[in-house]
């Protein structure tokens, strides 16, 4: 199972935004390497090798075109456009960024990786409303699981359809928008005070 947790820690690097959106993703980056390093033995070798590499380097490469690897950037580009980052700031180096612009490459770097599980806490604190708006309509859409800390209530209603409580070393779970939850959790707060 894939798990990203888009951490509140600030990124600090020479790469552009771009770059840093398409580093997070590292089983592709990997490919990518070990396809340059068989080119580069292909180069170099003059040997009954050949084959064995030719037969490597076409694994890597059919494995890097089902993966789309032609399309990873024009897809972090949409994700970094969507989250207010125009042409020249999606090439402008990470450490030029404010820390809540750097908070949103973070964000960017975890909607680019498309986990089975995508851990977001706060993910609204550093946006402009254009920008909230996005990411609401971008995750309502998520094909996997989201776990999120917020309390942008907007946010909630619109993204998520559970809603976990912790209370008193306890989780409470309630299969609804965080409106219904509201109310369902009121009319039990009400209910346990009126059993005093």
């Amino acid at each position: 199972i894939s798990i990203f947790y888009v951490e509140q820690e600030i990124l600090n690097s020479n790469i552009s935004a771009v770059q840093a959106v398409l580093q997070a993703d590292l089983k592709n980056l990997e490919l990518l390497k070990i396809e340059q390093e068989l080119l580069t033995r292909l180069d170099d070798d003059e040997n009954d090798e050949d084959n064995n590499l030719l037969e490597e380097l076409n694994k890597i490469s059919n494995e890097l075109s089902l993966n789309d690897i032609d399309l990873l950037e024009p897809k972090a580009r949409k994700i970094l456009y969507g989250l207010g980052f125009n042409s020249e700031m999606q090439d402008r180096n990470v450490n030029k960024f404010s820390g809540g612009w750097q908070m949103r490459i973070s964000l960017a770097r975890g909607l680019f990786m498309n986990p089975k599980v995508l851990l977001l806490d706060e993910p609204t604190n550093h946006l402009d409303l254009n920008a909230v708006i996005w990411l609401t309509n971008y995750l309502s859409q998520w094909k996997n699981s989201l776990i999120i800390i917020s309390h942008d209530q907007y946010f909630l209603n619109n993204v998520c359809d559970n809603i976990i409580l912790l209370e008193n070393k306890k989780l409470l779970y309630y299969n609804c928008i965080y409106d219904k939850y509201k109310k369902m959790y009121y009319q039990n707060k009400k209910k346990e005070i009126l059993r005093w």
